[in-house]
């Protein structure tokens, strides 16, 4: 989204501390792993990303964190109106570097040109990317469905199985 301070984001510090991509005051870093990070976020800042959603449906999105603090909190908004995730935890990853991701399954999105706005309840941590998956994975009928490709949405929504852990390990 465009727009600066207060329009596209909200950033405490006044320059951008990873001095990469972007002249404005948004923390950005190269990612060694490849690509970019958003980083140094605190309590307080916030990021909006214009989404155009194909489909009204349930989703499950995915925020790949990275940090070396053991309190830190995000909330996913859409339209600056509605609670997406509610307060989710962001786990100490170990090393800033090291990403992990924090999941929301089951969140609804209409169809149509949004905003997603991306909250920082609690610093510090960056992250890389927001993933967004559809829940219901449709596949064309005839065709090949292969067993593997069942909907997502964890136990009970897209699968039951009778154990706890996934014996092949794939």
């Amino acid at each position: 989204i465009t727009g600066g301070e207060g329009v596209a984001y909200h950033e405490t510090t006044e320059e951008n501390i990873g001095g990469v991509l972007r002249g404005d005051s948004v923390d950005i870093r190269n990612n060694p792993k490849g690509g970019t990070a958003v980083g140094w976020n605190q309590t307080g800042e916030w990021f909006k990303y214009n989404v155009s959603i194909k489909e009204t449906g349930l989703y499950n999105v995915q925020l790949n964190t990275a940090t070396t603090f053991n309190s830190a909190k995000v909330r996913l908004w859409l339209d600056d109106e509605t609670d997406l995730t509610g307060v989710l935890d962001v786990p100490n990853t170990g090393d800033w570097n090291n990403w992990q991701p924090v999941i929301k399954e089951g969140i609804k999105l209409p169809e149509g040109e949004h905003t997603i706005k991306v909250e920082i309840v609690e610093g510090e941590f960056d992250f890389n990317s927001l993933d967004f998956s559809s829940f219901d994975i449709h596949k064309p009928v005839p065709g090949i469905i292969e067993a593997e490709e069942y909907n997502l949405g964890g136990e009970g929504v897209g699968y039951h199985d009778n154990t706890v852990e996934n014996s092949g390990d794939k």
